[in-house]
């Protein structure tokens, strides 16, 4: 679907985009869809130019997975939390996305060569980024303001900043098993209120400036021993010793350490971005691999999916988040019925299938 500058197509009501390439032209652009209310499922799609690309209404629900976003002035612009965003691949944009919200999860997505990959906004509970991939960003591979963000298993390499973040807290804690490498700065931050690394397990590695700098609010939460402030950061290889600077105030704080091992292999071993599933994009694709219907229905919805190659995990999670159905199915399984009791709303199936998962939202009727 080819857009002119200043045509977009809106939506305001159930939606579901699939196996869609939407092309953005001329100079002058706006968005190419904007989803201004209602429920939204956007899949195996490509957008191409927009300002934005792809615009979510505040109070939308919306889920995003396997589709790319390139040569755009902004690719994604949400103003509400995505229930669903994995296997996504942002390129060559001046802003990748940018989400504003907490509590949600983001998972196995890409973001390179923009010169901001991704902006997460807002107070709130914890984001949680996983198995994410940040690369030759010019600016920075995410840039936070006011957001708690839990980072795992994920990489940034040659940005001009890996994590950049105003605000907020940032954990990179608890086998996190991140590695920053070649980037002129790992994590920059100002104001920070908490920075967690202990037993992070993450890596720093050839950092042109520095691994770790930036300076906390006055108020921030810091261990202090009557004499000087500091952060433990055990479990964490730094590139050298003096590559980090941090202050609060006008007062150094330091990261103790009695441990900088390189994290074991085994903490991520399927880390950075990459796809959900196996199945190449094309014009032609017809059938996603995981379809519900009917798709809304009532309580008896039948799944059918790619035949499975192991002994894989169906799990379904009511509107709250809580899981209320959890089966292990046999190899060789490619459909399944299932009765889902509960209030209307929407609802995530889940397969995990191997290193296959693969996902998809049901919306339940009266």
């Amino acid at each position: 679907m080819t857009l002119d500058s200043e045509a977009t197509l809106r939506l305001q009501s159930l939606s579901q985009l699939w196996n869609t390439e939407f092309v953005k032209t001329g100079k002058k652009q706006t968005a190419s869809i904007s989803v201004l209310e209602g429920v939204s499922e956007v899949q195996h799609c490509q957008f191409h130019g927009g300002n934005p690309a792809l615009s979510i209404a505040d109070s939308v629900q919306w889920g995003l997975a396997n589709t790319t976003f390139s040569d755009a002035n902004m690719g994604l612009s949400a103003l509400s939390p995505p229930q669903l965003f994995s296997a996504n691949s942002f390129t060559g944009n001046t802003t990748g996305g940018m989400i504003t919200g907490a509590d949600f999860l983001l998972e196995r997505s890409v973001f390179h060569n923009n010169n901001v990959g991704l902006v997460l906004k807002g107070p709130g509970k914890w984001v949680q980024l996983e198995f994410c991939s940040f690369s030759s960003n010019t600016s920075a591979g995410i840039q936070t303001n006011q957001s708690k963000l839990h980072v795992f298993c994920s990489d940034f390499a040659h940005n001009t900043v890996g994590i950049q973040a105003s605000k907020g807290q940032l954990k990179l804690a608890k086998n996190a098993g991140n590695t920053f490498e070649n980037n002129t700065v790992g994590v920059s931050f100002q104001s920070l209120e908490k920075l967690e690394l202990q037993q992070g397990h993450n890596t720093f590695n050839q950092q042109v400036l520095y691994d770790v700098t930036g300076s906390f609010s006055p108020s921030a939460s810091l261990s202090y021993n009557g004499s000087y402030h500091y952060i433990y950061a055990d479990n964490t290889s730094f590139s050298k010793a003096n590559s980090n600077l941090l202050t609060v105030g006008k007062d150094t704080v330091y990261l103790l350490y009695a441990s900088s091992q390189p994290p074991s292999v085994l903490l991520c071993p399927t880390k950075g971005g990459r796809k959900s599933e196996d199945v190449s994009w094309s014009r032609t694709d017809s059938l996603p691999e995981f379809v519900a219907f009917p798709n809304p229905g009532n309580e008896w919805v039948e799944l059918v999916f790619l035949t499975t190659s192991t002994k894989a995990e169906l799990a379904v999670f009511n509107p709250q988040g809580e899981q209320i159905y959890l089966e292990e199915l046999p190899i060789g399984t490619y459909r399944k019925q299932l009765n889902i009791p509960g209030s209307a709303g929407l609802y995530l199936v889940r397969l995990i299938d191997g290193d296959r998962i693969a996902q998809l939202r049901w919306l339940k009727l009266d």
